[in-house]
């Protein structure tokens, strides 16, 4: 663990102390990871009381790739916060996306009391040979 970074401190608006680094050898998968967590919450946006939570990156050998995660706490007008969490792999081969929104979005944009969101998923996975091959489907 160590203190500020000066380039996390200007993204966050504040110090952001604690960072963690990790490294750590997996010997039933013969992996080794290299990760860091930024375990406070971040401030987004115009006074709008969103924020992150702790957001992880790791670093992968065995497949190499790239992990990203972390979530949102959205508040909402007469109800509780609404969490998001996002995922983002990437892979030599492709990349992968997905984001949640755990819990219940009760009168979505004052549309009715009648109508409730609520755990949602969506995913997009991206296979970079097919990709470059054939481009964005139309």
């Amino acid at each position: 663990m160590f203190g500020t970074v000066d380039a996390i401190k200007d993204l966050a608006r504040h110090d952001v102390d604690g960072i963690v680094l990790n490294a750590r050898w997996d010997s039933k998968n013969k992996q080794f990871s290299f990760g860091l967590t930024i375990p406070t919450d971040i401030k987004i946006g115009f006074n709008t009381g969103i924020t992150t939570t702790p957001i992880n990156i790791e670093i992968l050998t065995n497949p190499v790739q790239l992990q990203i995660s972390g979530g949102l706490k959205v508040p909402v007008p007469k109800q509780d916060p609404l969490y998001f969490n996002f995922y983002l792999t990437a892979k030599v081969e492709g990349a992968s996306f997905t984001a949640t929104m755990d819990g219940y979005w009760n009168n979505p944009f004052g549309i009715s009391s009648q109508v409730k969101v609520g755990n949602v998923v969506v995913g997009i996975d991206i296979n970079y040979a097919q990709f470059f091959s054939s481009g964005t489907p139309e």
